[in-house]
């Protein structure tokens, strides 16, 4: 089994390695966050966590959504489910090249905006957390949508969603009812912990927990997912 999943490994590199979209997909935060950072009359400005998770949801979410929905248009699903290696070994498998692809779209983001500034360990934990939770939101995504358009729709929307909902979050405080439902969101929690940890200091153990949670939710929910699939012959 170790030896199959090497090898299914190694086709997903060569697969992805070949897409031009997935470059895109890893250069875009990068690019994006240097050109905005730096296109102000005053210079370059105070680099912000919201582009570590804007990495996040670029290249693990819609990346993710995406390659895994390709799979199933291209009828690769149905042929790993009929391989001996449970899918969700298959799952684990692609998930972590995903979530070590998006690790790197956000230390381009880091290195391309800080320069040499040494990068702390809070910071590469939470940043790997998030990498790994974004992924995971992103096959949740792909394996649960019907269909490439409307699991396309859906991942843009979520994507949206969460880094609209991180942009906002702070500056509606005056609104408290809004402000209290925004502050749950993974996307708020993540970038909270991100901006302590630039200066070397972990999040509360709240936001910790709720991170956590958030992470167990989506697996659950891949996994009854699977489970409904596998039952019904989807």
């Amino acid at each position: 089994m170790a030896m199959m999943m090497l090898a299914v490994s190694r086709q997903w590199c060569r697969d992805m390695a070949k897409n031009a979209m997935l470059w895109v997909m890893v250069l875009l935060p990068a690019g994006l966050s240097w050109a905005v950072m730096h296109a102000s009359s005053q210079g370059s400005q105070p680099f912000s966590t919201l582009w570590l998770v804007f990495a996040q949801l670029m290249t693990g979410l819609m990346l993710a959504s995406g390659h895994w929905l390709e799979e199933r248009e291209q009828g690769t699903w149905q042929a790993l489910r009929l391989s001996p290696v449970p899918i969700g070994w298959l799952l684990f498998a692609q998930g972590g090249l995903l979530a070590l692809v998006t690790l790197g779209a956000e230390l381009l983001v880091f290195a391309v905006n800080r320069g040499a500034t040494p990068l702390t360990l809070p910071l590469a934990v939470y940043g790997l957390f998030g990498a790994v939770l974004a992924t995971a939101l992103g096959l949740l995504i792909g394996i649960a949508s019907r269909s490439a358009r409307s699991g396309s729709m859906l991942s843009t929307i979520v994507m949206l969603v969460l880094f609209l909902g991180a942009v906002t979050a702070p500056g509606l405080k005056s609104l408290p009812a809004l402000h209290g439902g925004l502050a749950w969101l993974p996307s708020v929690l993540s970038v909270q912990a991100l901006d302590g940890s630039l200066q070397g200091v972990y999040a509360p153990l709240s936001v910790n927990v709720v991170l956590g949670l958030w992470l167990l939710a989506v697996l659950a929910a891949t996994g009854l997912v699977l489970r409904r699939q596998y039952r019904d012959g989807v």
